[in-house]
C-alpha cells in the first residue's frame, strides 16, 4: 500500500476512535430502523441483542453484540457515551435504564416510550433512591420533535436528529 495511502488510514483510524460511543439496546423493528439510520453517522454503533435472529442484516460499521449481558456492556462504556433502550421487555428497559443512570457521566440515556411509561419508570427510580437530577436527565420518549408517527423509520430520523444535536457539534462549533 502507498505511503499516502497508509496515512489516510490512520488519520481516518484516529479520527473514528475519537467518535462518541453509542449503545442501542434492541434489536426490533424500530431497533433495526436505528441502526440503519445511525450507520452513517460519525458515531461508534454498539447493537446488543440476545436475540441474533433479530439482527437481519447488520449495517457496516456497526458492531453488533449478541448478548444478554448488559451489564458487562454498560461497564465497559468510556464515560460521556449514549445510550438507547429499545428492549421489548419493560422490566429490562427498567433495569438497563437505572443502570444507565446510575453511572452519573453518560451524555445520552435515552428510552423509548410515552409520557406514561416515563412517570412509572421515573416512580421506580425514586424507590431505589436515585437523584432526582439523574432521572430528569433521561430522554424519554425518544426523538420527541411533535411528529406522531409510530413508522419505525420515523422514529428512527427523529432520535437520529436528536443524538445529531447531542453528539455531533455545529461547524461553528467545531475545532
Amino acid at each position: 500500500m502507498p505511503l499516502l495511502a497508509t496515512r489516510l488510514q490512520q488519520q481516518l483510524a484516529g479520527q473514528e476512535e475519537a467518535w462518541p460511543v453509542l449503545v442501542l439496546f434492541g434489536a426490533g423493528h424500530v431497533g433495526r430502523a436505528l441502526a440503519r439510520a445511525l450507520a452513517p453517522l460519525p458515531l461508534r454503533l454498539i447493537w446488543v441483542d440476545p436475540r441474533a435472529e433479530e439482527f437481519g442484516m447488520v449495517p457496516e460499521g456497526v458492531e453488533a453484540r449478541v448478548t444478554s449481558e448488559w451489564e458487562r456492556v454498560l461497564a465497559e462504556l468510556p464515560a460521556g457515551s449514549g445510550v438507547l433502550v429499545l428492549t421489548p421487555n419493560h422490566s429490562l428497559d427498567a433495569l438497563i435504564v437505572a443502570a444507565a443512570l446510575e453511572r452519573g457521566d453518560l451524555s445520552y440515556v435515552g428510552l423509548i416510550g410515552s409520557r406514561t411509561k416515563r412517570r412509572r419508570f421515573e416512580a421506580s427510580f425514586r424507590e431505589i433512591g436515585l437523584p432526582e437530577e439523574r432521572i430528569a436527565s433521561l430522554i424519554c420518549p425518544i426523538g420527541d420533535r411533535g411528529v406522531r408517527d409510530k413508522r419505525p423509520e420515523i422514529i428512527a430520523a427523529l432520535v437520529a436528529a436528536e443524538l445529531i444535536e447531542r453528539f455531533l457539534p455545529h461547524p461553528s462549533q467545531a475545532a
